[in-house]
């Protein structure tokens, strides 16, 4: 359950300089999602600038089809503030196969605070929600889960530059692995997010193809 919650994710705690170049207002990433080789989805991550004020818009759509039948049926949506290059606070819904989550996470203080169904609690200082799209993400080893509200534990190490698809052609990128209470695989380029691969909770292979840096879907 936790590696399926981990996949929703939106930001990490950088300055306003790294999260300006990473996408202009109204850009955005979208991520093909595939299970076992299959197409099952989409994850996209949309950045709007008001300003001092920073909205990113995180939406996954993932259906597990077997002919006709649903098998099951992911969605998450997910809206996060950002204040003068700070992280501010998060507010995300989750319909995980007809179960539903809602989790708000806000700071105040010198602590993260966290309301989800399990009633309220605090993160360390230092948590970040559970999010790729910045590479700062494999710097820290705490992560507030977006899904469920669990402050997760773990590190990141770096395996050395790869060769992936991506936005229809091959591309570099640095890949890192995440161990800990969750488990999986990130791809980076230059500071953008560009791929990602992980286990199923039944045991299946999962992961992102990048398919438009800066259009999203239409």
């Amino acid at each position: 359950m936790q590696r399926r919650a981990f996949v929703a994710g939106t930001a990490a705690f950088v300055g306003w300089p790294a999260m300006a170049a990473f996408a202009p207002p109204g850009k955005s990433l979208l991520f093909a999602v595939r299970r076992e080789g299959r197409p099952i989805g989409w994850h996209e991550v949309r950045v709007l600038e008001e300003g001092p004020r920073l909205v990113l818009a995180i939406d996954i759509t993932l259906d597990v089809r077997w002919g006709p039948l649903t098998l099951y049926r992911y969605r998450h949506s997910n809206r996060e503030e950002w204040r003068d290059g700070a992280f501010h606070g998060f507010a995300s819904r989750t319909d995980d196969d007809g179960t539903l989550h809602e989790v708000q996470a806000w700071r105040e203080g010198g602590d993260i605070l966290v309301e989800s169904g399990r009633g309220r609690s605090r993160a360390p200082s230092h948590a970040l929600p559970s999010t790729y799209w910045c590479s700062r993400f494999v710097e820290i080893d705490r992560w507030i889960d977006t899904q469920s509200g669990s402050v997760l534990a773990g590190h990141a190490s770096r395996m050395g530059r790869e060769t992936l698809a991506a936005a229809g052609g091959r591309i570099e990128a640095e890949r890192w692995r995440v161990e800990g209470d969750v488990a999986l695989d990130l791809w980076y380029r230059k500071g953008s997010w560009v791929g990602l691969a992980f286990e199923g909770p039944d045991g299946s292979s999962l992961d992102y193809e990048l398919q438009e840096s800066g259009a999203g879907r239409a």
